[in-house]
Formats: C-alpha cells, structure tokens, sequence
C-alpha cells in the first residue's frame, strides 16, 4: 500500500466508511503499528481542528506536526515522517489550517461593522398619524400611503413616497425623518446619510437625537467606522440609545 492508498484508508475510516472486513483490518493495523496510530490521530485532530475552528486546538496540532518532523516515532514500522510524501502533506495541512484560522479566527473589519449595524438597527417607530379626512386631498392620501408602506416594511416605496412629500411641503421635519429612515433601512445608505446630516443642521426639533443615532448607523452600514465614532462619542447618557452607542464604540 503506497502512502495515497494510505492516506485515502484513513480518511475513509474517519468518515465511517469503513466496514466488515475492511473496518476489521484497519483496527489490527492500529494496533499492531503504533506509528500507524500515530497517523490515524494526526489526520482526526486535523479534521476536528477545521470543524471546530479552535484556535487553541489549531496550536496544538501544529505543534504536534511540528514535533513529529524533530522526533519520529521509533515504536513501529511506520515512520510518520520517514516519507517526503508526508512532510509535504503537512506542509499542505498547516498551510490549510493557518488559512481557516485567518479567514475564522482573525479579527475582520468589514465584519465586524456589518454585524454592529445588523444587531443595533431597527427601524424607528411610525408615531405620524393616517388622518381620517378629505379623500381628495392629495397629500393625505400621500401621506397614508407612505405611512402603510412604512409600517409594512416596504421601505424602498415609503421612501420614495415621503420624498415626494418633502418636494410638496418642504421643511417637514417628520417626513424628512421617515424619509432618510426609510432610505437607511433599504440599505439607500447615501441618500439616508444626507437626510440625517440635513437633519442635524436644524436644532431641538423632536427628531434631533433620533436622527443623530442613525446617522451614526448609516456610517457603519457604509464601512466608515471614523465617522461613525466621530458621532457615537458626542451621544450623551440622557440622549437617545446611549447605551447601545456605548456598545458598539468598544467593539469598534
């Protein structure tokens, strides 16, 4: 049996595809050969090690590899780096290892980000009122119908319907609010950046600290954690969700 039979035998064994006779067999050879065993449990803590994602568990393997290239085993006939066809396997495992502890284990920015803005944002109540009133009033109607979108959490066609508000009645600061609310929650996050910030500019309004907030989320939501933190530091303990600004300047 050449070393890529005996390496298939293995993964196969780990796998529970071995059985009968076969299964019979690899267990004599477990015990017959201590070097052999020594293989079999290298080849079942890598697998759980890229299960597992353990950065401690990873460690140790490696460390064991390492140990095996310095100090072979003389208890059997199997020498578990007596082959160059093995060292170079290890080689390639610890090169896979050390990629998923990267991609898993090491700190991603980007991430990161994405998960503040998914477990902080929600989007602000609709506290505006669907007036009982003149059906010809095409404003009203407007107005009831972005409401609906809202609260239905079609949030691309609420948007559009408050901007349309906004360019009949300029200067609402409500609609203005939903507006950029909406843009934000269907991810318009430009457009939701320049509502919220037009929004700042106009003092002690009943939006101001609301808007302040989402500004801040819009920024993560972008990938711009600098101006995000630039905002989260200036929320006071009174203002709106200063603890969950809190929350995401220590994770930033």
């Amino acid at each position: 049996m050449n070393l890529e039979e005996k390496y298939e035998w293995i993964e196969k064994y780990l796998a529970g595809k071995l059985s009968g006779e076969e299964l019979a067999g690899f267990n004599a050879k477990v015990k017959q050969d201590a070097g052999f065993a020594q293989e079999v449990n290298l080849h079942r803590e890598v697998q759980e090690t890229i299960k597992d994602k353990n950065l401690h568990k990873l460690r140790s393997t490696l460390k064991k590899v390492d140990s095996g290239w310095t100090n072979p085993s003389q208890d059997g006939p199997t020498k578990v780096v007596s082959f160059p066809y093995l060292r170079w396997a290890s080689v390639a495992a610890i090169g896979l290892l050390l990629l998923l502890a990267y991609q898993f284990l090491l700190p991603n920015p980007t991430t990161t980000l994405a998960e503040n803005f998914d477990t902080h944002f929600q989007p602000y109540k609709m506290i505006l009122n669907q007036r009982d009133g003149d059906e010809s009033n095409v404003y009203q109607i407007k107005l009831k119908q972005a409401i609906k979108a809202y609260e239905n959490e079609n949030y691309a066609q609420s948007g559009l319907l408050f901007e349309e508000l906004n360019r009949e009645k300029p200067g609402q600061i409500s609609t203005q609010f939903y507006q950029a609310m909406s843009n934000l929650a269907a991810q318009n996050t430009e457009s939701a950046i320049v509502g919220f910030k037009d929004l700042l500019k106009k003092k002690d309004h009943l939006f101001e600290e609301q808007s302040e907030w989402y500004l801040a989320l819009a920024y993560l939501q972008l990938g711009n954690p600098e101006q995000a933190k630039d905002i989260l530091q200036k929320i006071t303990p009174e203002a709106f969700n200063y603890k969950e600004a809190r929350a995401i300047l220590k994770s930033l």
